[in-house]
């Protein structure tokens, strides 16, 4: 059952997920896991898988078309799974 609500730790399962459903999978495997969710900005960080974190470290304001979809990818990843951490809270 985990298995099925993990997070994408690739950049191609990235561009697969919808990033409501990345949402929706951290919101449940938190309330699976309810015994180890803390309400602290560690935990919420941790929720965050390092290629979605590194992704979006590393925007920059020059991004070329091919580009844009994989910043956009990051972005959106990124803010729902803390929306995602934040709710489960």
């Amino acid at each position: 059952m985990m298995s099925r609500l993990s997070i994408p730790h690739t950049h191609f399962d990235l561009q697969y997920v919808r990033p409501d459903f990345i949402m929706l999978r951290v919101i449940a495997l938190n309330l699976i896991m309810w015994s180890r969710v803390h309400p602290s900005n560690d935990w919420i960080q941790s929720q965050i898988p390092e290629i979605i974190k590194n992704g979006v470290k590393g925007l920059s304001d020059e991004v070329g078309d091919d580009d844009e979809m994989d910043a956009e990818a990051f972005v959106q990843a990124y803010v729902h799974i803390v929306a995602g951490a934040c709710i489960s809270l």
